[in-house]
């Protein structure tokens, strides 16, 4: 805080910084230009490398400007002379079998004690959230809100999650404002949504099959780097320009799974945002009452199906999924052929254009399509829907005094419309 604030601590000629995570670079760094040009900054890290959890970029930067690291290294404790520090008492340390972090565990290397000399040490282990304000010194928040235990405070990213990912904290952020928007009881007028801007899919998938590397990242030379100066230069329009001419689109389009799969078992395809009314179905005495359930919207026009027939599962969509999804699983599974889907435990095949089938873990249900209606079919029930997915008649079969819930058969419904123009 004291180098933001502009001022210059005195932290002698040799300064040793303890840890391995992005602060630990940025204390080194700035430690450096305190020193000056004749001073030695050492990062001491107690495993290698490999384990360190800072950026790659950042570390290789830390050693670009002339910063030691001391790895496999841990202080034990520091030794004073006349009211100064005059070194640091490490020990080697060896790797060992993974711990709780999944990275190898160091291990201390007895008889091996020696002397670093410095003469200032900046601890930078972890960053700590300061919640002195808080009862008890806890945080405690609404996951539905984000609210913490005090009244129109709210809390997201890192400091309630620990560390995590940008993405998550801004769904955080979203959340609490959405939270805080309702709080205040005022209707905001703004967009749902921007502007299409990707809305040709065949174009877009050509353009994401080509790699057009980005532009090199500008940064002052070595020789240049001193007191608080940009490392890394701003941008000129016409660069900045390009780079959002690289933009793919994934706001709008992922199609990932598509992109990846190695044996073409992902398709995308596009269809209707649609409302529809999920009707329950139960007995009432010689016939049958329908009740209204749920009122269900499916706004994402963009969609993807998984092939049976060329699908191994070999979870390279699962590997690459952003949502840390299971495409293959996750999306709803067609088979062309008969003998693939006969083979396959869940999943839906067309047995002819009309005629939708599904089954699941021994469950099995049918989809007749007729210019007028719907005809759904499975163990318990027999109903006809209308083209707005109302159920017009329907007949039970045995099912408990819950009846059945027609959900699924609009799922069907929906997909074989959609679905019917994609397969071969």
């Amino acid at each position: 805080s004291a180098v933001r604030r502009g001022e210059r601590p005195d932290l002698g000629k040799k300064v040793a910084v303890i840890g391995g995570g992005n602060s630990a670079m940025d204390a080194a760094r700035a430690a450096k230009r305190l020193v000056g040009e004749d001073g030695e900054v050492s990062v001491i890290y107690r495993r290698t490398r490999k384990e360190m959890p800072a950026a790659p970029e950042e570390v290789q930067g830390m050693l670009d400007e002339g910063i030691q690291l001391v790895d496999l290294t841990a202080p034990e404790r520091m030794l004073v002379e006349a009211g100064r520090m005059r070194s640091s008492v490490c020990f080697e340390m060896k790797l060992g079998e993974k711990d709780a972090s999944g990275r190898p565990r160091p291990i201390k290397v007895e008889g091996s004690e020696f002397e670093l000399e410095v003469g200032s040490v900046i601890s930078a282990i972890g960053q700590r959230v300061n919640l002195d304000f808080f009862p008890g010194e806890e945080l405690e928040i609404n996951p539905d809100t984000r609210e913490t235990q005090i009244e129109n405070v709210f809390a997201g990213g890192d400091a309630v999650r620990g560390a995590s990912t940008l993405i998550r904290a801004i769904g955080d952020g979203k959340k609490a404002a959405e939270s805080i928007r309702g709080r205040a009881l005022k209707e905001f007028r703004i967009p749902e949504s921007v502007a299409t801007k990707a809305s040709d899919l065949i174009k877009l998938q050509k353009r994401r099959a080509r790699r057009q590397p980005g532009t090199e990242v500008p940064e002052i030379g070595l020789d240049e780097r001193s007191g608080s100066k940009l490392v890394v230069r701003t941008l000129d329009e016409a660069t900045v320009r390009k780079e959002a001419g690289r933009c793919l689109h994934c706001d709008e389009i992922c199609n990932t799974c598509v992109t990846v799969c190695p044996n073409r078992a992902n398709v995308a395809f596009v269809m209707e945002p649609t409302e529809f009314t999920v009707q329950q179905v139960k007995p009432a005495g010689q016939g049958v009452d329908i009740s209204d359930v749920e009122t269900v919207r499916i706004e994402q026009t963009r969609q993807v199906l998984n092939i049976g027939d060329y699908c191994n599962e070999c979870g390279n969509c699962t590997t690459f999924c952003p949502t840390s999804g299971s495409p293959y699983l996750n999306k709803a599974k067609f088979h062309v052929t008969a003998e693939s889907f006969a083979a396959a435990s869940f999943g839906y095949h067309f047995t002819r254009a009309d005629r939708l089938e599904y089954k699941r873990d021994g469950h099995i249900a049918s989809l007749e399509i007729t210019p007028e209606c719907y005809i759904y079919e499975n163990e318990d029930i027999r109903a006809t829907l209308g083209k707005d997915y109302a159920v017009q008649n329907a007949e039970l079969r045995g099912a408990g005094e819950e009846g059945v819930n027609l959900r699924h058969a609009v799922e069907m419904a929906i997909l074989s419309e959609a679905v019917r123009q994609v397969l071969p």
